[in-house]
């Protein structure tokens, strides 16, 4: 190797030394940048934490005034609420002061007509003025003082002599002595009526007793009709007519009955209705009561199964709509959204009045206006008694 080598390895080395301190002084320059930049950056963030403490104690503080305020409108309602109790009560108790006010001033009213009353009794059957049985009466009061405070035996005053004093005393006690008697006649008078009032009571109980007794026969023969089987139940129907909450309605002392009607069933007419299932129902029209519609059934043979319960008092002009008018049974059928009244039944139930048992059964004849047969429904008519 010739001396220009090494002096090109020379250089070359010469220029790597500079390369490697040129880089050592910008490391050791970055390093006093980061380092400067650390301590700003904690010095940024230890500022940050300090405010937020500041705006925490701050918050803090007006969270304990918020709960302090909190607390007095908390205490100063609990007062108003008291006060408003304490209000209440004495509005009660001044109502109550009042109603019972008002009802001394109506007895003292009462009071005050009462002996008004049997004042004018005394002064039309003995002939005695009130006044001058009022001045009587204060004659005997002032006698009956003590002696520095009576002066009638001044004549000077024109008051009453000892003797006519004692004579006005004796027509007093005469008249007394009447009142006496009238008021032993009252008080019979007044324990007569309390002695019809208590006859009048136990015959009440008496009737509530016979009332309460027949309703009881009444639940017992419904329990027996139910044991009797399915074909007395079919036969009768009276589990299903009448209930025990039905009858406790009416009152047996006076003439009020129940009238139960039931549609069971109904065979349809398949030519008027061209051979097609229809949708129908019926309503039941009687006396002057809401009209009763059943549900809504399809097919020839519905099941209807409506039953129409009517409490009615059975007086002159009920028993005869009976006997001369008729239930009415309409056939109602669905046409998609409407309904058309198709036929009409009529069922007389004068039977009812005559009938053993009060009850009827049997098939009525649905017709159109024109006389057209449309069906026939099956029916059951029952009277409770």
């Amino acid at each position: 190797m010739g001396s220009s080598g090494i002096n090109a390895e020379y250089m070359g080395s010469s220029g790597i030394n500079a390369e490697y301190m040129g880089l050592r002084d910008q490391v050791t320059r970055l390093g006093e940048n980061a380092f400067l930049g650390d301590r700003l950056e904690a010095k940024h963030i230890k500022q940050v934490e300090e405010e937020c403490q500041f705006v925490v104690a701050r918050k803090q503080q007006e969270l304990v005034e918020t709960q302090e305020e909190a607390r007095l409108l908390k205490s100063k309602l609990e007062d108003a609420l008291e006060q408003l109790e304490d209000a209440k009560g004495r509005a009660e108790r001044a109502e109550t002061e009042t109603k019972e006010g008002r009802f001394k001033l109506r007895m003292s009213e009462q009071e005050s007509k009462t002996l008004t009353s049997r004042l004018d009794v005394f002064t039309q059957e003995s002939g005695v003025d009130p006044k001058e049985l009022e001045a009587a009466l204060e004659m005997v009061r002032r006698s009956r003082a003590p002696p520095d405070n009576v002066d009638f035996l001044d004549k000077g005053k024109g008051r009453m002599t000892p003797g006519e004093m004692r004579n006005r005393i004796d027509e007093l006690e005469l008249l007394n002595k009447e009142l006496i008697v009238e008021c032993k006649n009252m008080e019979t008078l007044l324990q007569t009526q309390v002695d019809l009032n208590k006859a009048l009571k136990e015959q009440e109980t008496v009737r509530a007793t016979e009332l309460d007794r027949a309703r009881e026969r009444l639940t017992l023969q419904q329990r027996q009709v139910m044991a009797a089987g399915q074909p007395e139940m079919d036969r009768l129907s009276e589990a299903s007519m009448f209930s025990v909450a039905d009858i406790n309605q009416l009152n047996l002392m006076e003439p009020e009955n129940l009238l139960s009607f039931r549609v069971t069933k109904a065979s349809l007419n398949p030519r008027f209705f061209g051979g097609v299932d229809p949708v129908t129902l019926v309503v039941v029209d009687f006396f002057e009561f809401a009209s009763v519609t059943s549900g809504t059934f399809g097919g020839l043979v519905p099941q209807y199964d409506l039953k129409c319960q009517f409490k009615v008092r059975m007086d002159a002009f009920f028993t005869q709509y009976l006997e001369t008018e008729r239930l009415t049974v309409e056939l109602v059928q669905q046409k998609d959204r409407e309904l058309e009244v198709v036929a009409t039944a009529l069922v007389s139930l004068s039977t009812l009045l005559v009938s053993p048992d009060g009850r009827i059964a049997g098939t009525t004849t649905l017709e159109t206006g024109s006389g057209q047969h449309v069906g026939s429904p099956e029916y059951v008519g029952k009277m409770l008694r």
